[in-house]
């Protein structure tokens, strides 16, 4: 509802939105006007509002096909995965949140997590997380490291140093954001 109360007002003011671009430099003129550079263009405005949100710019892994379109940053509608196998990479609330969601939606959900354990987390999911890997509703790999995604597979290598390819349609990397401090 929100969104759509937003897009309502957009097009009612007539507001031009750019998006895939990134603001490189906001600079005030001494003519109190705003130069705005972007990675595509540059504009100009008398106001300039800053709204960077709480999550900021997700961390990513460093690793070969870290960048395909199957891994995400954000978990949306669990729902769209069921029947899918898909992993799930962090140790916080987010990324356990995020693997038993998936497998209560029927997916084939595994968690790595490069820790030996979920001290990051509520108790409440580790509890529930602790049931569902007991129940194999949810595969969860401690002290292991993505080492490679490929648009069918993820190759993960594990606590005793081997390295395992798992069928992967999906990926949620969720292991935290740089918030935009430097502005």
């Amino acid at each position: 509802d929100l969104v759509a109360a937003w897009q309502r007002v957009v097009e009612g003011v007539s507001l031009p939105v750019k998006l895939g671009e990134a603001v490189d430099t906001v600079v005030r003129g001494d003519d109190g006007i705003f130069t705005i550079k972007t990675t595509v263009a540059t504009y100009r405005a008398r106001a300039v509002v800053l709204a960077t949100g709480l999550r900021g710019k997700p961390r990513l892994l460093a690793v070969p096909g870290a960048n395909l379109e199957k891994v995400k940053s954000r978990l949306d509608d669990p729902d769209e995965f069921a029947g899918q196998h898909v992993l799930v990479v962090g140790g916080g609330d987010s990324a356990v949140e995020a693997a038993m969601s998936l497998a209560d939606a029927g997916a084939v959900s595994t968690l790595s997590y490069r820790g030996d354990g979920f001290k990051r987390c509520k108790q409440g999911n580790q509890k529930r997380l602790d049931e569902m890997s007991a129940e194999r509703r949810v595969r969860v790999l401690l002290e292991s490291n993505v080492q490679e995604f490929a648009p069918d597979a993820v190759r993960i290598k594990l606590a005793d140093g081997t390295v395992e390819t798992l069928p992967n349609h999906n990926a949620f990397v969720l292991i935290g954001a740089d918030t935009p401090v430097t502005w």
